[in-house]
This record gives structure tokens, C-alpha cells and sequence, in this order.
């Protein structure tokens, strides 16, 4: 199926459609088949959508076909939980709106500050930024959020986690209520949705994943090792090369012996 048939059903610009193809995206994803078409109309979205299943591009394509060239104030802000998401946010955004000069910056911790302060100078139609060093900028009247039109808070369960919400609320009490607001999580529990509620106007819900599954793209396993298998990092490396593994999370577990083991255990010691 051609990426002009799939994206066409959706409303996406001609020439957004022809980028979308010369970076190799033919078929929209599930959450970007359900979300872009309510986005281009204007509403509200609470989407339940895990890392991996293209969410990016599911708020990334409507705010590219929607921000005017031109324009010099801040039109869409991207809210994200870390500085890695948003390089990533960055990069894949830049992708698709190379036809448009729209300017997009990025503002967050572990870089250097008079940078970004240079960057917002040069009037960035979007931004993309972690909350603290958002809320540093807002306060010494760095930057002006009086013309955002679109507010993407993205990953909203690990802005709960990691203890961003009072600042992300402050953020939003400085926006226009006029906005559009997009809420993206992987999870979302009562603490989310009651939150989402203060933030949206009556939002279309959109559910992609369950509670806690692994999106089709990130494929896991379980390695079980011995107390006594002490290079595990050579299990490790075995396995990443094995599977030509290119990103990965690695999580270790330890499992308390049962109390029959234990018995047995003992036993071999006393013997």
C-alpha cells in the first residue's frame, strides 16, 4: 500500500506525504491511524500509547502540516520526562518537517544554558523541553509561551514518577486556555487521569496497548544465571551480539533460594 493512499484517508499535505515516504513511512501506525485525524480536527487527545508504537509522529505530523511558515512566536510545545526524549522528539520531528522552515529548539538540563537562551532568540515556532529548566527560562523571562497553540505533554506516567508534575502544572497555568492539549502515556492510572482532566477540554480517549505490555517492537528476555556464573557481562555480550542488539535495557534480578534449596543448602555444609 502506498504512503499517498494510507495518509491521504487521514487529510496529511501532499508534500508531507512525500517526505513521510523519502524517510521510509508507508502505513501510519495504530495510534497514529486514531490520533492524527482527531488532531487535525482540532480536539483534545489522552492517548495510552507504550514507546515504540510511533506516538511521536502521531502528534509530530499535525502540528508540522498545522504551524504556518513564518511565523516567529512559540506555536507547539513538546513537554518530555528527560533530555534523551527529547534529542529523540528533536530528531524525528526535524525528519518529516524539512519541507517547512519551521525553526524548533530544544530547552533541557544537561546542556548549556546560553545556548538554548541563543536558540529561543532566533524565535523557534516549536519547542521541545524538560520541565525544570523550562520553569528556569519562564521565570527569568527567557522565553514567552503567550502563542501556544498546541501543548504536547508526552510520557506523562514518568513525569508522575520522577516527581515533574508541579512543574508541569506551572508551566501549563502560563499558557493560553485557548490551546490544544495532547496527552500521551504508556500508563494511566487515577493519578494521570485526574490530572489530564485539570489540563484537557473534553478529550477524545484513545487506547493503543494494555496496562504494562511491551510494544511490538521491543522484544524481550529472561536469562536465568547462577549464583556462581559470576561473568555475567560476558553472558551479556554473548547475546547482544548473538541478536545484533542495538538499544537495549538491562534489569537485574535476584531470586531468594526456596526454603527446600535452602534446607539442602545447609545440609551440604554440615555434611
Amino acid at each position: 500500500m502506498s504512503t499517498k493512499l494510507v495518509f491521504s484517508d487521514i487529510e496529511i499535505d501532499k508534500q508531507l506525504i512525500s517526505t513521510l515516504d523519502e524517510e521510509g513511512i508507508k502505513e501510519p501506525t495504530e495510534i497514529q491511524e486514531k490520533a492524527i485525524p482527531l488532531l487535525l480536527d482540532g480536539e483534545d487527545v489522552i492517548a495510552q500509547s507504550n514507546t515504540g508504537t510511533g506516538k511521536t509522529l502521531a502528534f509530530g505530523i499535525p502540528i508540522v502540516q498545522s504551524i504556518e511558515e513564518g511565523t516567529r512566536d512559540i506555536e507547539a510545545l513538546v513537554l518530555v520526562p528527560t533530555r534523551e526524549l527529547a534529542d529523540q522528539v528533536t530528531k524525528e520531528i526535524k525528519k518529516i518537517s524539512r519541507y517547512k522552515k519551521l525553526k524548533m529548539t530544544k530547552v533541557c538540563g544537561g546542556e548549556s544554558p546560553n545556548i538554548q537562551k541563543a536558540s529561543i532568540r532566533r524565535n523557534p515556532n516549536l519547542l521541545i523541553a524538560t520541565p525544570g529548566r523550562l520553569i528556569d527560562f519562564i521565570e527569568r523571562g527567557v522565553v514567552n509561551l503567550d502563542w501556544v497553540k498546541f501543548l504536547v505533554i508526552d510520557e506523562a506516567d514518568r513525569m508522575l514518577d520522577l516527581g515533574f508534575m508541579p512543574d508541569v502544572e506551572r508551566i501549563v497555568s502560563k499558557l493560553p486556555s485557548n490551546r490544544q492539549t495532547l496527552f500521551f502515556s504508556a500508563t494511566i492510572p487515577p493519578e494521570i487521569q485526574n490530572i489530564a482532566s485539570n489540563f484537557l477540554n473534553s478529550p477524545k480517549k484513545i487506547t493503543v496497548t494494555p496496562n504494562m505490555t511491551a510494544a511490538e517492537t521491543v522484544q524481550q528476555f529472561l536469562i536465568r544465571t547462577k549464583e556462581e556464573d559470576w561473568d555475567k557481562r560476558d553472558i551479556l555480550r554473548r547475546l547482544i551480539i548473538e541478536q545484533k542488539v542495538e538499544n537495549a535495557l538491562v534489569c537485574l534480578l535476584y531470586t531468594s533460594p526456596s526454603p527446600r534449596d535452602a534446607t539442602l543448602s545447609r545440609m551440604a555444609s554440615s555434611g
